[in-house]
């Protein structure tokens, strides 16, 4: 492992340790009760003791989160290219969603949970939703975000706007779409969780509604640790393609030799 990234990996590793000591011991120290905060060796036994059940309700909000996140970039890439395309589409519909975002998109959890039931499907619509409107902006962004310089150039080869979108827009969009792609992961988790929160009975989201339900906050907090694991491992596959797909696309565009 070069020096460099064992140097940015033990940072954040000391100062996580640094934090659960300081945890373990004021919570002995001081006689902390476990009904206000836990000891992190007590998260960790409830932890061990219910890594089954937090496996398989993890795998749930992972699911959720994933699918709603795919179908809401497919669906914000899609409406950022006809954006790009048709002025008219780009002069209704980008008020309107801007707009959407005045409201916290939480409020329409409760709706969909109505019109779509209390299974996966809602909260799997939650959190497209959600990551919906940062992929749009970034890539319409990334689609107009062109020199003209090139678009001339492809004017002067006879290129359509098809070509173009292919040839030089998409490429110039793919690194706006990816960087979106970050902060839509952590909101399409937030979605899904949300989701959970308000109606579910499978899930992470509704593990911690259980649990504090009942003041078991053992579990409760180690339910949150299952859930950061689990949206930081999300995270790192999604950034991981994203950053591998610029690679793969640009390569394929230069294999191509002529318009």
């Amino acid at each position: 492992m070069p020096r460099w990234r064992f140097g940015s990996l033990l940072a954040p590793i000391i100062g996580f340790a640094g934090v659960v000591a300081a945890w373990e011991l004021i919570v002995r120290v001081f006689g902390v009760s476990p009904l206000i905060l836990p000891a992190p060796s007590r998260i960790a036994v409830e932890l061990y003791a219910l890594s089954d059940r937090m496996a398989m309700h993890a795998a749930v909000t992972v699911t959720e989160a994933f699918c709603g996140l795919m179908i809401g970039a497919s669906s914000a890439v899609t409406m950022a290219v006809l954006m790009t395309l048709l002025p008219i589409v780009r002069r209704t519909i980008f008020p309107l969603l801007v707009a959407s975002q005045v409201v916290p998109s939480v409020v329409f959890a409760p709706i969909l949970l109505v019109w779509f039931g209390y299974g996966m499907i809602s909260k799997i619509l939650i959190a497209a939703i959600i990551c919906f409107f940062p992929i749009v902006v970034n890539t319409a962004h990334g689609l107009t975000a062109v020199q003209p310089e090139l678009l001339e150039l492809a004017g002067t080869v006879g290129a359509n706007n098809v070509r173009v979108l292919h040839r030089i827009r998409l490429p110039n969009a793919m690194p706006y779409f990816v960087t979106s792609l970050k902060p839509a992961t952590t909101l399409a988790m937030i979605g899904a969780v949300v989701g959970e929160f308000i109606g579910g009975s499978a899930g992470l989201g509704s593990l911690i509604v259980l649990y504090i339900r009942f003041l078991n906050m053992p579990a409760m907090f180690a339910t949150v640790v299952v859930l950061v694991v689990v949206g930081i491992g999300l995270y790192a596959v999604i950034e991981s393609i994203g950053l591998s797909s610029i690679g793969w696309y640009r390569k394929s565009l230069r294999m191509e030799k002529t318009w």
